[in-house]
């Protein structure tokens, strides 16, 4: 994630290199696990930021499919790149609504492996008394790339419902069903604050961006709140709300723009 040349890295670029040069990911170091969950938010911000360039993952190394998360990220930002730019759908890019498709189906499917490994893992924490650190520091990660992968579908949701409007009531029921989880997701993982919830913002971000909702918003908008009031910096939520106005726009209005192209 970052530039790939030039005399100054790019987004996250330092702390990524930084990872790879440890070698193999190891779920028992501290410096490595902080270091993870200190970029996991700028890799949701890739998708929605055209200024920051996603790279395909390595060969995962750890217990869990992280790359097939971190490879739906990367795919969601193409998506709205494609979908969005001057040369797109109108320009012969025949593919991209059957790519659209396919990549909001391979993540709904992640998702259902991802809640079976959170739910396993849920059961391990239930049955150790003490808790192993090391076990605390897996059950967080499985959480966080749960609640990072419920985000990134409900942004793909948007994006599928653009496009396939003749099943768009269904897929409003998915995405209001993928937002009050990612609510329940950023609740359980509170008590990893700070380091633990880097992504909370993010995913709170997406869900409201996802549904206009006023009763939903007021739900999203008392977690923001109740996230941004906790001891990790944070803008004020009247700020952040603010800020996800002039997204959500940005966004709808990008999404529109392929809209239109698909109709002529």
């Amino acid at each position: 994630m970052g530039l790939n040349s030039g005399a100054w890295t790019g987004h996250s670029e330092g702390a990524i290199k930084l990872l790879k040069a440890r070698g193999p990911p190891d779920p028992d170091d501290m410096f490595e696990t902080e270091l993870v969950m200190c970029v996991r938010a700028p890799a949701l911000e890739g998708i929605f930021n055209e200024e920051i360039e996603m790279m395909l993952p390595d060969p995962p190394g750890s217990r869990y499919s992280e790359v097939s998360v971190l490879n739906i990220v990367s795919q969601t930002q193409s998506l709205i790149r494609r979908w969005s730019g001057p040369h797109g759908l109108g320009l012969g890019d025949a593919t991209i609504v059957e790519d659209a498709k396919e990549c909001y189906k391979v993540s709904q499917d992640a998702i259902e492996e991802w809640r079976a490994i959170a739910t396993a893992m849920d059961a391990s924490m239930e049955l150790a008394k003490p808790q192993p650190l090391a076990l605390v520091h897996e059950h967080a990660r499985v959480h966080q790339y749960l609640g990072l992968l419920v985000a990134v579908t409900i942004i793909l949701n948007c994006i599928v419902s653009v496009i396939d409007r003749d099943h768009c009531a269904k897929l409003i029921r998915e995405r209001t069903a993928l937002i009050f989880e990612s609510l329940a997701l950023v609740e359980g993982v509170a008590e990893y604050s700070p380091l633990g919830c880097t992504h909370v913002g993010l995913s709170l971000g997406a869900c409201w961006i996802g549904h206009d909702d006023p009763v939903t918003r007021a739900a999203i908008e008392s977690a923001l709140d109740k996230h941004t009031s906790t001891e990790w910096p944070a803008p004020e939520t009247s700020r952040l709300i603010s800020n996800l106005s002039f997204a959500a726009g940005r966004f709808h209005q990008r999404l529109l723009r392929g809209s239109q192209a698909v109709d002529h």
